[in-house]
């Protein structure tokens, strides 16, 4: 999760504090990333997520 968070704030997301938790910020965070990525909006850190994040950002 505190991957996750790190991408997200590399990409200009606001997933608030890289604390390891899921937080309704980083919910959204993902949500929002997910949405932009044309994925489906599920708000969930899971490998597919740190996939495209990953992706998204060696690109």
């Amino acid at each position: 999760m505190e991957t996750i968070q790190k991408l997200l704030l590399r990409l200009g997301c606001q997933p608030g504090p890289a604390t390891g938790r899921m937080t309704p910020a980083t919910q959204f965070a993902i949500m929002k990333f997910e949405e932009n990525e044309g994925m489906p909006i599920k708000g969930e850190a899971s490998s597919l997520i740190l996939d495209a994040l990953l992706s998204r950002i060696t690109g």
